[in-house]
């Protein structure tokens, strides 16, 4: 037992030995012999253990019972956090809340429309069991809901949007093929709508009977749509029908077959050279009429019309040799008609030497 506590003997210890004394403690440890003893005791322990650690471990090893302590805390802390904020459970999978919505959760549907168009084609598959669970209204309505988030900021597709939500029709058609149904609409309608020549020949000339009353063009689009397994998007400045695996990619955001949205130059600024060629493609407005016609003659045509070289790249050849091409539009830009000469067709284009190139597939 010693007048000076223990930690103070250590951290004279640790220091410069009695030179690190106080006045007052030099006086007391001359006069005191337990503290003497203690100090005695304590320096020879201390000279005994020198031997065996460095000096930087010697002063640390005195540190070893807090350090351990410290790491029992913040386990024990860590524990205590884990146990009282488990970690959040994963999202619901995009089929658990289409289900859901089936079957009258809209709260589903709210966190549906937040994933945007990545749930179309889920959104889509649902279609024929939405109509015998009576939810077919308020599945077209998410559906359009997610198609017109994805286009917010593109002034062309709002207004064609706003003409599909206001425009009403009237229709009584049996019989009749698809294509002959897209003719009426956009004859009554005065809208540019085309199906995707990239669909088969029996798909677009198939029968379809529709008898409608005053009814939202958008509403008898999705009837139409429902009935024969397609789908629409406002795609290359048109309304656009096509089947839903080419108009949209998935969750996974796979590509395989999926149209692209867009030539690529017109992603790329343009190079000073081509200033005056992307001005003509994006300000010239055409018509177009061409049923069953040469790919070729109908690039000429628009050569002739636009005064813009149009060239096939050899590697785009064999997509469109001789390939039988059906567009109608009015009032178009000519970089909208470029996208809808290429990209159903497997072509790309590009701006070299003051043309227009046509090239094969992305790679």
């Amino acid at each position: 037992m010693s007048c000076l506590t223990e930690d103070r003997l250590v951290e004279m210890l640790d220091g410069r030995g009695l030179d690190a004394a106080r006045p007052a403690e030099r006086t007391h440890l001359a006069a005191c012999e337990a503290c003497q003893d203690a100090w005695a005791g304590l320096a020879a322990t201390a000279e005994v253990l020198s031997g065996a650690r460095p000096a930087r471990v010697r002063r640390l090893w005195l540190l070893l019972p807090v350090a351990a302590a410290a790491v029992v805390l913040f386990a024990v802390l860590g524990f205590v956090l884990a146990r009282s904020e488990p970690p959040p459970p994963p999202p619901p999978a995009t089929s658990e809340l289409v289900d859901a919505f089936l079957r009258g959760d809209d709260e589903a549907g709210r966190l549906l429309a937040l994933r945007g168009r990545s749930v179309l084609p889920a959104l889509l598959d649902a279609r024929r069991r939405a109509e015998a669970s009576g939810r077919a209204q308020p599945l077209h309505a998410l559906i359009y809901a997610a198609k017109r988030a994805g286009q917010a900021d593109d002034p062309a597709s709002r207004k064609l949007h706003e003409a599909l939500d206001s425009v009403r029709v009237t229709i009584d058609m049996q019989r009749a093929p698809l294509d002959s149904l897209r003719g009426y609409l956009a004859e009554v309608t005065g809208l540019n709508i085309l199906l995707d020549d990239g669909l088969p020949e029996a798909v677009r000339m198939s029968a379809i009977d529709l008898t409608l009353q005053d009814l939202r063009m958008r509403d008898i689009l999705d009837l139409a749509c429902t009935v024969k397994d397609l789908d629409y998007d406002l795609r290359y400045g048109v309304v656009f029908i096509s089947s839903p695996r080419r108009l949209w990619r998935g969750e996974g955001g796979a590509a395989e077959g999926v149209l692209p949205l867009a030539n690529r130059w017109a992603s790329e600024p343009p190079s000073p050279q081509h200033e005056a060629l992307v001005r003509k493609l994006r300000t010239m407005t055409v018509d177009l009429s061409f049923t069953a016609t040469r790919h070729a003659d109908i690039r000429g045509f628009m050569q002739e019309l636009a005064g813009i070289n149009f060239v096939l790249d050899p590697s785009g050849e064999q997509a469109v040799r001789e390939r039988a091409v059906t567009v109608s539009v009015k009032n178009l830009t000519l970089d909208r008609i470029l996208e809808l000469l290429t990209l159903p067709y497997g072509l790309d284009a590009r701006l070299q030497n003051g043309a227009v190139v046509l090239v094969g597939p992305r790679p």
